[in-house]
């Protein structure tokens, strides 16, 4: 349901937008450098306007003439009901640019290419998502579409809003800025559903008493096409991280997930028809190598109603690691020491990686446990060696290095 969030989650959603996919100008670093993107009043000139940046200023709010008073399709009632249609709205954005640089001479002259270049940046990634869509995310695989918008009727729609000379100068005039060139766009539609009860035309004379009550659920099948980890590629999750499940019929009233068989509730942080996610939990029951994970639906059933598992999705794998948070050396004597999770596991194969240098489960001291591991330093370790723990062929991912 659209509600009073949907402007502000419009803001948001364009801001992840430019901040993900708008380019470095040439001349300020890395082409990967990210661009800092700010929403709200223009800076003025006590702010730095000379550091690159965009902003994005939302400047005027009109009401969407047509669909005014309709419903939104799917979220209305029966047709005996009336009243209290969402309220439609689209949304006007000045995109600006910024990055000034001077020369050296007298008196020194401003050079405003970087903000062009930004802009020109700017516009091409608004004319090539022109839709947002739920499926469009960030280079971390997270959605960029901002979570009060998804699921709606209406989407996003970007629309470069022809305006003139006049009218941009008298947006400048009222905040009192010195003139930027901008870019104005229309956002379209933005629904704000009302939080009034419809109303509904009554029944002559008292209905007749109730009968037995049948309850129905929806019969689909989850049905599970992928698993990867949400801030990386593949189906490889520390405890605590988030897991992405893909495929179909996969949102249910509420959404369940088992993990080796387990029922964990609660673990499933969000679901929609084509995509859930879901939180490794950190039981010891869990533990680093291959492991199955399922989608289910739940649902209330009976009188009173009581909480039921229905339908549920065929297996799929992902490979629980361990994780590495810091890795030290302990002297007299020398010794390995290295933190994090799931480092040990009870009648499994483990063993510490420094470069190429095995040190096998047999020589850990026996103060070792799941979160602390106490090692020899193996012959030929050297200053920036990765350093690697491998449990039941699971082996972590972290980026430790030997001291």
């Amino acid at each position: 349901m659209s509600n009073f969030q949907a402007i502000g989650g419009t803001s948001a959603t364009l801001r992840a937008l430019l901040a993900d996919r708008v380019d470095s100008p040439p001349g300020l670093g890395s082409p990967l450098s990210k661009i800092p993107v700010s929403v709200g009043i223009p800076p003025d000139e006590d702010e730095d306007p000379d550091k690159p940046r965009i902003n994005l200023f939302l400047y005027r709010v009109t009401r969407n003439a047509e669909l005014a008073n309709q419903e939104i399709p799917g979220h209305g009632t029966s047709g005996a009901a009336y009243g209290h249609p969402p309220l439609s709205l689209n949304l006007h954005y000045l995109v600006t640019a910024y990055g000034t640089s001077r020369n050296g001479g007298t008196p020194p002259l401003a050079d405003e290419s970087a903000a062009h270049y930004l802009l020109g940046s700017a516009m091409r990634v608004l004319n090539d998502h022109a839709i947002v869509t739920d499926a469009l995310e960030d280079s971390n695989g997270a959605q960029i579409l901002d979570a009060s918008l998804q699921n709606e009727y209406e989407r996003v729609k970007l629309t470069l809003e022809p305006l003139t000379l006049e009218d941009v100068a008298k947006v400048w005039t009222a905040l009192n800025r010195p003139y930027r060139l901008s870019a104005a766009y229309e956002v379209s539609v933005v629904q704000i559903e009302s939080e009034l009860r419809q109303r509904h035309a009554q029944l002559v004379g008292a209905p007749p008493p109730a009968g037995p009550r049948v309850a129905t659920s929806a019969a689909g099948f989850p049905v599970i096409d992928e698993v990867h980890a949400a801030t990386r590629p593949g189906p490889f999750a520390r405890v605590g991280e988030s897991l992405v499940v893909t495929g179909s019929a996969l949102a249910g009233d509420p959404t369940l997930a088992w993990i080796d068989g387990i029922a964990f509730p609660g673990a499933v942080t969000s679901a929609r028809f084509d995509r859930a996610t879901l939180v490794v939990p950190d039981d010891p029951r869990l533990q680093p190598g291959i492991r199955s994970v399922r989608i289910g639906h739940g649902a209330l059933l009976g009188e009173p109603p009581t909480p039921h598992v229905g339908p549920k999705s065929g297996t799929a794998a992902f490979v629980l690691v361990p994780g590495i948070d810091d890795v030290a050396v302990l002297t007299g004597p020398t010794r390995l020491r290295v933190r994090g999770n799931r480092l040990l596991a009870p009648n499994a194969e483990c063993m510490t990686l420094v470069g190429e240098h095995p040190v096998e489960q047999d020589d850990y001291d026996q103060s070792s446990s799941s979160i602390e591991l106490i090692m020899p330093v193996p012959a030929g370790a050297t200053s920036g060696d990765l350093v690697r723990v491998r449990v039941n062929g699971a082996e972590s991912l972290d980026d430790a290095r030997f001291p």
